[in-house]
């Protein structure tokens, strides 16, 4: 393992970095702009390659925490798990096919559980706000593909998951980036809405290893999202309970709420007491 610093991206997937005052082009396995880490002089860590680019970017270090930036590793992660058969919603799914093509889509992974299939795809997210992890941080036409493809399974009653790993800090929420790809975040929506089961996977990067550890795992509801872009764009407080939100300092908002909620094709009754706003969302 090398340490580095990065001087410049000069393409989708190349990156200029500095070691020991020797500059060397190196490979990023992320199509993502990465816009809080790809920075110049921040401290990344590359291995050697054997052809094409002499070296690959692993992961960047952010605040003392190494963010993986190898979207790879995070599929051959979950690839192992399912090996493993730890991760309590996947328990008894059988890993079929990876790199699957289906009609126009190409899906991470192909399941099988007692003659049924199983349809999973897995986003890397390294954008962070606070504690709250953000995808995606570029527009991705192939990401909006891969949700609706994922939302028509489900609505045929075809298990249907999405996984999203984070090895960013301290994080506790998940949000589609509406700012980034507001047509990925209204079918994000959309996916939930038609049960697609989504978790956000915290995980952990070891640089001995190269290898990430799962330190959490979070189940992803309508709710919980709209609660956490909320907290993003309207600095609001609440938590989620019993299938409804409760916000402490939001009745001056309630019309941009419900505009703000139009917006991603989700509708809201709101009622009022004491304590603050109660939103039940209806779709």
């Amino acid at each position: 393992m090398i340490r580095g610093k990065i001087r410049g991206r000069i393409n989708r997937f190349t990156v200029e970095v500095d070691l020991e005052g020797e500059r060397v082009r190196s490979y990023l396995a992320n199509s993502g702009r990465l816009p809080q880490l790809i920075i110049p002089g921040k401290e990344v860590l590359l291995i050697k390659k054997n052809k094409g680019l002499p070296y690959k970017i692993l992961a960047v270090l952010e605040r003392n925490n190494w963010v993986c930036v190898d979207s790879f590793l995070s599929n051959r992660f979950v690839w192992e798990k399912l090996k493993e058969n730890v991760l309590p919603f996947l328990e008894g799914w059988k890993r079929v096919r990876k790199e699957v093509r289906i009609g126009d889509v190409t899906l991470d992974f192909l399941l099988e559980k007692e003659g049924k299939w199983g349809y999973l795809e897995v986003k890397t997210s390294t954008l962070l706000h606070g504690t709250i992890s953000l995808f995606p941080d570029a527009p991705t036409e192939r990401g909006r593909r891969h949700l609706e493809f994922l939302k028509e399974k489900a609505e045929k009653g075809e298990p249907s998951f999405l996984l999203v790993v984070t090895s960013g800090g301290n994080v506790s929420y998940f949000a589609p980036n509406y700012q980034c790809d507001p047509a990925f975040t209204l079918s994000f929506y959309q996916a939930l809405e038609k049960g697609v089961k989504t978790y956000l996977l915290i995980v952990r990067y070891s640089p001995l290893q190269n290898k990430l550890f799962l330190r959490k795992i979070i189940p992803i509801s309508i709710e919980g999202v709209f609660l956490a872009e909320l907290s993003i764009y309207f600095s609001l407080n609440g938590k989620v309970e019993g299938g409804k939100i409760i916000i402490e300092n939001g009745k001056e908002k309630v019309k941009e709420i419900l505009e703000f909620a139009e917006k991603r094709g989700v509708i809201l009754k709101v009622c009022e007491n004491k304590k603050g706003i109660i939103l039940h969302i209806l779709r």
